[in-house]
């Protein structure tokens, strides 16, 4: 395997001074951008679309919006933001079809894989949600309430309503920092912006933002694994019901260029600066990034975790995030938990 791709995320959990749960995680991107420097600026989005294969749409329209917003030209057609959406739909789907049962519990009914690999535009993406995620249509599914949201995830026969019933039931401990709600990331694109030229040189200026733009509820009656589900059950529909907001973008800095996209992690955000036609600096800003970074909700969710059970829920809470990579956890030999 080229050595390129081997970047998994490492969460090391264990014990700190007062026994309680101590989670680190370290992750190294894929150095990708070194063979985008001294290219052209109308090489960067295709090629970043073959080597980041995952959310290849949304690498390709942020590294497109990136270089459009910097030379002032015409953006991406809108056209393209339909296939981040429909991109990001199949993603949450790829993962909660393969990873979520392992560590959730139950499993899909086969037909479910089948139907996966034809989900390539949005009403496809609405007809499997209506029948194997939602048991309704999208759109009545997002008028729920808290309470009513409650009522689906009981009686609902879909594995993630199942799962929704289990984050209520089983997570209730992980709040956000200091036992508060999570912070909004509404700002990430603001703070991008605003560190541009650190961030390109490869620099992470502290306070760095605490999750991906998850647009988490802010219904602190709610725990905060259970809203991370819940945003990503309503980002999947709002996809299928098309009421979407615009998923790409880019903006000028100074001499460097931000694109971004949404993608089912949450916001995927390309840097570029170009000097005499050719690519002189480049960043990839990958939702891991923010949702397992130095703020990220992970340390806080599992600092009163109950030690016995700290491995078990580290597995559903990462997967809960959902990071862009291969993961691992890692206990230290005489630190166990």
């Amino acid at each position: 395997m080229n050595p390129l791709w081997q970047t998994p995320l490492v969460l090391t959990l264990a014990r700190d001074a007062r026994g309680g749960v101590c989670a680190r995680a370290q992750w190294q991107p894929v150095a990708v951008e070194r063979l985008l420097l001294r290219r052209s600026p109308e090489e960067a989005g295709p090629l970043v679309a073959r080597l980041l294969t995952l959310c290849a749409q949304a690498h390709q329209g942020a590294a497109g919006q990136a270089v459009a917003a910097l030379q002032e030209t015409p953006a991406p057609q809108p056209a393209f933001d339909e296939r981040i959406r429909v991109e990001a739909g199949r993603e949450t789907l790829r993962r909660w079809l393969v990873d979520f049962p392992a560590v959730f519990g139950r499993r899909w009914l086969p037909e479910a894989f089948a139907e996966w690999h034809g989900l390539n535009t949005r009403q496809a993406l609405d007809a499997f949600c209506q029948r194997h995620v939602y048991a309704m249509p999208a759109g009545d599914w997002l008028a729920l309430d808290t309470a009513a949201l409650r009522d689906w995830a009981a009686t609902a026969d879909t594995l993630p309503a199942a799962w929704l019933t289990s984050c209520w039931r089983e997570f209730e401990y992980a709040s956000g920092p200091d036992g508060q709600s999570a912070p909004p990331s509404a700002e990430l694109l603001a703070w991008i912006g605003a560190n541009a030229a650190r961030l390109i040189e490869g620099d992470l200026p502290e306070p760095a933002p605490a999750h991906a733009d998850l647009a988490l509820s802010g219904d602190e009656r709610i725990g905060l694994p259970a809203r991370l589900l819940l945003a990503r059950l309503r980002a999947l529909a709002e996809i299928c019901a098309g009421e979407s907001s615009p998923c790409s973008g880019g903006e000028r800095h100074g001499d460097i260029g931000l694109g971004w996209a949404r993608t089912a992690r949450g916001m995927l955000a390309h840097l570029v600066r170009i000097e005499r036609g050719r690519l002189t600096g480049y960043r990839v800003l990958p939702p891991t990034l923010w949702n397992f970074g130095p703020q990220s909700l992970l340390p806080a969710m599992l600092k009163s975790a109950p030690p016995e059970q700290a491995r078990a829920d580290a597995e559903r809470l990462v997967l809960l995030l959902d990071p862009c990579t291969a993961y691992r956890i890692d206990m230290p030999e005489g630190d166990h938990i």
